[in-house]
């Protein structure tokens, strides 16, 4: 969920039912719910969740604070957390639904200043593997999904400063939108359920499209291009 920028509409597809939701602080339940409230007040029910919210401090294990240790924590995972029981309460009646937790290649080999960060993303892919335990067999897909290269987004430039990728040698920017319809809606993806996938391999070879920034302007030009 995101709060509307102005032109977002615009970067959707033609005839998509949109709307502009209330802003979100993930760190607060009441918040998270009063989202989902406008969402199935909206939409009727929920179809898909993407846990995306995250953030990042750079430091190492001993100079970041507890205080810093529990903001991400609870943004990173206890929003999840709270996110997919709230999905899942509209998911399961219906036996249907889809949520992917954005997760990090900073989960498989936890760098310099980054332990906090590497321990929260390694905690939602367990998550979603739980998730896929407890209600694949009702209808439920679940999985974690981290980017394969650096995405430009501000939390990058915040923690890299004068050493952030710029935007055009990033991963292009439907690549992880893209991955997240194959997991939603690829008769196949339930075979994989509570899976870890990377971004680019996963379009590649399950959908066999085009990666780079020209696959999304070839996208665009064919209005496939909605989620990203």
């Amino acid at each position: 969920f995101f709060q509307a920028e102005d032109g977002i509409r615009d970067k959707l597809v033609t005839g998509v039912q949109t709307c502009a939701l209330p802003i979100c602080d993930v760190t607060k339940e009441e918040s998270i719910t009063a989202l989902f409230e406008a969402a199935v007040k909206e939409f009727g029910h929920v179809d898909i969740v993407v846990n995306n919210a995250g953030l990042n401090f750079p430091g190492n294990f001993q100079e970041l604070s507890i205080k810093r240790w529990d903001l991400l924590w609870t943004l990173n995972v206890r929003g999840t957390v709270v996110a997919s029981k709230l999905a899942l309460d509209s998911m399961l009646p219906r036996g249907t639904g889809t949520i992917v937790n954005i997760s990090s290649v900073g989960a498989d080999h936890a760098g310099k200043n980054s332990s906090a960060y590497a321990v929260t993303k390694q905690a939602v892919r367990k998550l979603a593997q739980a998730v896929a335990a407890d209600y694949g067999d009702q209808g439920i897909r679940s999985f974690s999904l981290s980017p394969t290269a650096v995405v430009s987004t501000p939390g990058h430039r915040y923690v890299r400063g004068a050493n952030a990728i710029p935007p055009e040698r990033a991963e292009a920017e439907h690549v992880m939108g893209r991955a997240v319809v194959w997991m939603a809606s690829a008769d196949d993806a339930v075979n994989f359920n509570g899976g870890h996938f990377y971004s680019i391999p996963l379009v590649a070879e399950k959908m066999r499209e085009d990666t780079t920034w020209d696959g999304l302007r070839k996208l665009q030009e064919t209005g496939k291009a909605t989620a990203w």
